[in-house]
């Protein structure tokens, strides 16, 4: 672009700044629909501004504010990209915003062909009311002096373009020039406002991914305690159930035990008693003799039945114990899986989040350093531009000097 002119802003009378706030909001309210590029600009603008005096109390910093928001308007936005000046009056066609004489100008130059991108100017364009009505509403506030012009000779400064307006060969190359420049910088502008929209679902997503990874460690610490609690609640379980069989065995074979005593005691008895009769003689004691031996018998026949019995238990005592020992170790051991393979399940998604963390960091480091590349290359073209109006001033320095003749250079 050509060099940038010096602005003073002088704060002027207004009537109040609720006034001034409250139309700017009915002008927002009016407009925000509007898409095309200034439009979208004046809106983000807006809303910044809303946004750095929102909650002051202080009008005198609220007009400091304003005063330095809306140099930025017109050094920024509002402004036509052929002369770097604050736009006058708006006009807009193909979602381009152009200063109206401007527009009449080159249309008549170009024969009704965009010097920008090549499109038909229907030669009607729309006043871009938005535009419009933003910059009467600044008018209320600021009062923008141009001090410097660009590229001007002499004592008196003028705007560059009104030199072209008696050029047409020079005027047409200058245009030309600028259009190429300008549709140049939008291609840049769209893929700048691209690079930020990635760069923006980049930094989201990492948010997401970091936030995935927690959930992550979470879930897993969850179903490491989780599958703690239900292996600790199992294994006291099956605990309790061998020792309620222990006592269940040990009760019943101490009751064996005790009857088998009990019958061992009485055939000790009958043992003594046969002892004390086989001492007398007589019928009498031989069939007292038969009948105690025959009741040893009996109480020999029930301790070997009890025996059998209490060796029958012990045996499913120890058939149990296995079993539920079995299914002690068999449900440690699932949980052990069961934690290993949680493990390696929530190991491999971390892997895997924090895989995608590294792409996006790394995509988004490519497209940092393109944008940087892209500054580079605006600076670039800034460069080239302050040399073309360098330029300019020396083609009429050869004019001024050659008394206006007719030989004179053109750029081509």
């Amino acid at each position: 672009m050509n060099a940038v002119q010096t602005y003073t802003v002088e704060r002027v009378a207004i009537p109040t700044i609720a006034d001034s706030i409250d139309q700017l909001l009915d002008i927002y309210d009016d407009y925000k629909g509007w898409t095309d590029p200034t439009s979208r600009k004046v809106i983000n603008w807006i809303e910044e501004s809303f946004a750095a005096i929102n909650g002051l109390e202080s009008e005198e910093v609220v007009v400091g504010i304003a005063v330095a928001r809306i140099e930025i308007l017109f050094r920024q936005i509002l402004v036509n990209p052929f002369n770097d000046r604050p736009l006058a009056t708006s006009v807009l066609e193909n979602g381009r915003i152009w200063e109206r004489e401007v527009y009449h100008q080159v249309r008549e130059l170009f024969q009704g062909r965009s010097p920008i991108d090549g499109a038909e100017m229907a030669g009607l364009p729309i006043v871009h009311m938005f535009a419009q009505s933003i910059r009467a509403w600044a008018d209320q506030c600021i009062a923008l002096a141009v001090i410097n012009g660009i590229g001007a000779v002499g004592p008196v400064e003028r705007d560059p373009l009104e030199r072209l307006k008696n050029e047409p060969r020079l005027a047409y190359a200058f245009y030309k020039k600028m259009g190429q420049n300008i549709l140049l910088e939008e291609q840049n502008q769209k893929i700048q406002e691209e690079q930020r929209a990635i760069q923006e679902n980049m930094q989201l997503a990492l948010i997401r991914v970091d936030q995935e990874m927690k959930q992550l460690q979470e879930v897993g610490r969850v179903a490491d305690e989780r599958a703690l609690t239900l292996a600790q609640e199992q294994q006291q379980e099956i605990e309790g159930r061998i020792a309620s069989i222990e006592r269940t065995h040990e009760e019943t074979s101490n009751h064996l035990r005790a009857e088998i005593d009990t019958h061992r005691e009485k055939i000790s008895s009958l043992e003594r008693e046969i002892e004390i009769v086989s001492q007398t003689n007589g019928a009498f004691a031989s069939e007292l003799t038969i009948q105690k031996e025959e009741e040893i018998r009996a109480h020999k026949r029930v301790i070997a039945t009890l025996g059998g019995d209490l060796r029958s238990l012990e045996e499913r005592h120890r058939e149990e114990k296995v079993r539920w020992a079995a299914q002690l170790a068999e449900a440690h051991e699932a949980r052990l899986i069961d934690l290993r393979l949680n493990g390696e399940r929530i190991s491999r998604l971390q892997e895997a989040a924090a895989q995608d963390a590294t792409d996006l960091r790394d995509a988004k480091a490519k497209i940092e350093e393109a944008t940087q590349k892209e500054e580079l290359h605006q600076v670039e073209i800034r460069r080239l531009m302050g040399a073309l109006a360098h330029r300019q001033r020396e083609i009429d320095d050869i004019r001024n000097n050659s008394g206006g003749g007719k030989n004179h250079c053109i750029i081509c």
